[in-house]
């Protein structure tokens, strides 16, 4: 998108247009990190006119942003931790205020204050119902999967708490579909189908809706292999 705006690409069974982007807002996740080639991203993130970075630490990535937004670490503020691997929630309270000119995450929705969209970034709730807010939606989702969960006290985030699962598939790489009320699939059917009209209708590339041996462009046994 960067190296090429107005290039065509089919997504979804859509035919979309990269639009010409002026300005990237980029939030911790390192990209340097992660891209095949380091090079050609370089390239492509020197193409926009602003770069921002909100991190806390001083990253590959932020050493490339025109501005560093600091924010707080998770030592800085009032969140909680999910490991279900582990069953566990744990509070993560704050153990020391942030220096000077460090904001919390909430705290940058300043940005979107003055952009004009503060009520759509902070949906009303301020940075502690937003704790309460996750927390009951995590709560919610393993509640349905039969987890039992404690309630968030009203003081403030839980503590340490673990939870008992009601699953005994639950720590399996691959779920049990033996245990659909646990398991569910995700599909339309919600089950296996070894078609696929959704994917029928976009023809992709010419990949068909169903499992099917397609030859690679070069292999072993191919003409040019």
């Amino acid at each position: 998108m960067l190296l090429d705006p107005g290039c065509e690409i089919d997504y979804d069974g859509q035919l979309l247009r990269y639009p010409h982007i002026r300005l990237v807002y980029w939030l911790r996740r390192q990209s340097l990190h992660h891209h095949q080639d380091l090079h050609r991203l370089v390239r492509a993130w020197q193409r926009p006119e602003t770069v921002i970075v909100h991190d806390s630490w001083w990253t590959p990535v932020a050493r490339f942003a025109d501005i560093v937004v600091p924010v707080a670490t998770m030592l800085e503020r009032d969140d909680f931790a999910a490991v279900p691997v582990r069953s566990l929630l744990s509070a993560a309270h704050k153990a020391v205020e942030p220096p000077d000119g460090v904001v919390t995450d909430y705290e940058s929705s300043a940005v979107a204050e003055r952009l004009g969209f503060e009520k759509e970034f902070t949906e009303g709730r301020d940075a502690d119902e937003w704790v309460r807010h996750l927390y009951d939606s995590t709560r919610a989702r393993l509640e349905g999967r039969g987890e039992v969960i404690p309630i968030f006290a009203s003081s403030g985030a839980p503590g340490a708490s673990s939870f008992q699962s009601a699953s005994p598939h639950r720590r399996e790489a691959l779920p049990s579909y033996a245990r659909p009320d646990f398991h569910p699939l995700f599909h339309a059917l919600g089950s296996h189908r070894a078609l696929l009209p959704d994917d029928c209708r976009l023809r992709i590339r010419g990949l068909p809706g169903h499992p099917a041996w397609l030859e690679p462009a070069e292999w072993l046994r191919g003409a040019t292999g």
